[in-house]
């Protein structure tokens, strides 16, 4: 093999490699383990949050995942799904626009007047704070589907609380009568993990998903 053949095999590896770690979505461990309680907390929390995504733009949660080990972000993916149901249009093209355009506002104004069935909340928002137009969905939706603590999501966003733990918080308050505040804290300061939260409820990690499509997918 000449030199050149070399360069390109190893040029070859190291592509794929990275490819392979910026799109893993892999966990290890999926399943309660009461001798390690927090091993399957980033399963949960990946669960809880493309759950409440999938519910709510009323897609697969299989979808949700491919676009996230594509690439896609937290905040574009709520944004390109949602702008996808209102306008309709494939989410995956309308990333490509976002990109094209530089900003989701310019996406948005290319399909009004369809777009504009998100609201003026939203656009007001995506002019100038994509992040906070995303989490403005994400509250939405968790304001519906957990309509008695619709309050307490901006005490939450003041934690500084993802999306994921927002959702797993509020779950186990509908489920157990858990302030879900103080699951949250608990679970930060290390006292107990998510998944030592579920268990004691009877819920296992892989539970969970259908359970919090239900609650966020919209009324029909």
């Amino acid at each position: 093999m000449g030199r050149r053949s070399v360069l390109l095999a190893l040029l070859f590896l190291f592509t794929s490699s990275l490819a392979h770690a910026v799109s893993c979505h892999c966990f290890n461990q999926r399943d309660f383990d009461p001798a390690d309680p927090a091993s399957a907390d980033p399963y949960i929390l990946a669960t809880a949050g493309n759950s409440l995504l999938a519910g709510s733009a009323a897609t697969e949660k299989s979808q949700v995942v491919k676009m996230r080990m594509g690439g896609a972000g937290e905040t574009d993916l709520w944004i390109a799904l949602h702008l996808g149901k209102a306008i309709p249009a494939d989410p995956g093209v309308l990333l490509e626009e976002r990109s094209r355009l530089g900003s989701w506002a310019k996406v948005a104004a290319s399909h009004t007047p369809a777009a504009s069935k998100l609201g003026g909340e939203f656009f007001s928002l995506l002019a100038g704070d994509e992040r906070g137009a995303a989490q403005f969905l994400a509250d939405r939706t968790l304001a519906a589907a957990f309509p008695s603590r619709a309050k307490t999501l901006p005490l939450l966003r003041a934690e500084e609380a993802t999306t994921s733990e927002m959702t797993l918080a509020l779950f186990l308050d509908a489920a157990a009568k858990a302030d879900p505040v103080e699951s949250l804290r608990k679970v930060r300061n290390g006292g107990v993990s998510w998944g030592t939260l579920l268990n004691g409820i009877g819920i296992t990690p892989k539970a969970l998903s259908p359970r919090i499509i239900a609650l966020a997918r919209p009324p029909q």
